[in-house]
């Protein structure tokens, strides 16, 4: 990866989608299985906490303005102790002393590889909530063995020495469906890769597919053939492995679309990062909520005197499986300000977010509004940013 742990990890407090845990407020579905052991990858399990819930700690929680979001990556031992904390940010002593108390309390069953128990690098996330006085830690794979955000879980990845595969060029494809079409999912086509050591495709086939996408399927395939990706590799060798290509057909697109270079996901448009992304696993969270509108910088207040308010909030929204937003809560008791994001959100569509299988889900997800005494307020949906 070209940027910086730092960078990554900062990233990854934006986006908090896929979580599987009830019980993590950013980034959520709302009813999952519990599974039987670990999800491995390559035979590799990560450090999972024995008990998701954060542990009771008798420091008090330092005076913070508004929700906040920390990100520190822990060492744990192959005994599943806690052996070090390195926190990204610069924090103050009583905040470090504060999220220190909590998450040196937490125990975990050690990762492992083909068999054997191994020490761990795991990235965390806590979320400290100064209205509710109260601290929520994501971890990458939840107690019930659920993979809780996926982005957290392909950093612990990479972490411990596992370089995903990635998508070095695409190229251009077509569709024709339309914003008429009455699309009430997003329309997709998952693919399954083969890829050799150096990257190349070996084989591609239909993992699944939205009924009004099935069309594309070959199409995806043979694009998939003509495409370059970066191999897997572990502990810094090249490996072969299986990935899976998933197509988002995004109506609001002009098609064909242009080819998709590594070199432009950077800084490109949201629908341009999640038109086409190749994922490791059918782990987590196939993708969040996706807008029906490309240009989601803004909302509308309904009522004059909403036009009034002024500030930033961040609000916890839940999104339903028919893709209707409304506000759960937000980091201030005013009321006015929960009432006027709820109002201007439900002029707001979403496609639904969506398991490996095409199932709509229910998810929950952190957005920032910023007031500025006007009828437009400026919005980040933070599961679009990575």
């Amino acid at each position: 990866m070209e940027t910086s742990l730092f960078k990554q990890l900062n990233n990854i407090i934006k986006l908090l989608t896929a979580g599987i845990a009830a019980a993590i407020i950013c980034g959520c579905l709302i009813v999952q299985s519990i599974a039987a052991e670990p999800p491995l990858y390559q035979g590799y399990s990560l450090a999972v906490p024995k008990i998701s819930q954060t542990p009771p700690t008798d420091i008090s929680m330092p005076i913070l303005r508004k929700e906040t979001f920390f990100n520190v990556i822990v060492s744990v031992t192959e005994n599943g102790e806690t052996k070090s904390l390195n926190f990204s940010q610069d924090l103050s002593p009583q905040v470090e002393e504060y999220l220190s108390s909590i998450l040196s309390r937490i125990e975990y069953q050690p990762a492992a590889y083909l068999g054997s128990k191994r020490s761990c690098q795991l990235p965390l996330i806590i979320i400290a909530n100064p209205r509710f006085r109260r601290s929520e830690v994501v971890f990458p794979v939840s107690s019930n063995f659920e993979v809780s955000d996926n982005f957290l879980y392909y950093e612990a990845l990479w972490l411990n020495k596992f370089e995903l595969p990635e998508i070095l060029s695409f190229p251009r494809y077509y569709c024709d469906l339309k914003r008429s079409d009455s699309l009430e999912i997003l329309p997709y086509v998952l693919e399954k890769l083969s890829l050799d050591s150096a990257g190349k495709v070996l084989k591609s086939e239909n993992f699944s597919a939205s009924f009004k996408a099935k069309a594309f399927s070959s199409q995806i395939r043979s694009a998939s053939l003509w495409s370059e990706f970066s191999p897997l590799k572990i502990e810094g060798i090249s490996r072969p492995s299986d990935c899976y290509l998933l197509v988002s057909f995004l109506p609001q697109l002009h098609y064909p679309i242009k080819k998709i270079t590594a070199l432009e996901r950077d800084t490109s448009h949201w629908a341009e990062k999640w038109r086409v992304r190749l994922l490791p696993d059918t782990v987590g969270l196939m993708v969040p909520p996706l807008p029906l509108e490309l240009n989601i910088g803004s909302i509308t207040l309904k009522k004059q005197k909403q036009r009034y308010l002024t500030g930033e909030i961040l609000a916890t929204i839940l999104i339903d499986s028919l893709g209707k937003a409304r506000v759960m809560s937000t980091d201030r008791k005013d009321a006015k300000y929960h009432q006027a994001i709820n109002s201007a959100l439900s002029s707001v569509g979403f496609f639904p977010a969506m398991s490996f299988r095409g199932k709509p889900q229910e998810f929950i997800g952190k957005a920032r509004f910023q007031f500025t005494i006007s009828a437009r307020v400026r919005v980040d949906y933070l599961w679009l940013d990575f």
